[in-house]
């Protein structure tokens, strides 16, 4: 019983330290379609939800706007390796972390 207690103590608090990771809105689109015409609200989620998954699996995840847009395809074709991204899942995350990262969020 202690050793289940200690587990959910210990998930509770590094889900605090877990920054708020944005769901892609109306807005990411327009700016997503600058770049890619034909993008979704669905593809910019599964971008966000691949980064979710397989980026928190070994480090803190970062808030888009943490590091430019032009920034995130370098960080994430560095690290597709080591999250074992398909050449799909890297384009989707990329596509969700540079769309959001140019607009600052909201206070």
């Amino acid at each position: 019983m202690k050793r289940i207690f200690a587990i959910a103590l210990l998930s509770a608090a590094s889900a605090a330290c877990v920054p708020a990771i944005p769901a892609p809105t109306a807005e990411h689109i327009l700016i997503a379609e600058r770049t890619w015409p034909a993008i979704t609200l669905n593809d910019l989620a599964r971008g966000r939800d691949t980064y979710l998954e397989r980026c928190s699996s070994c480090h803190m995840v970062y808030t888009p706007t943490r590091y430019g847009a032009a920034k995130w395809p370098e960080l994430v074709a560095k690290m597709r390796a080591r999250a074992h991204l398909q050449p799909s899942e890297e384009q989707d995350v990329v596509r969700y972390l540079t769309a959001v990262a140019q607009i600052p969020p909201r206070t």
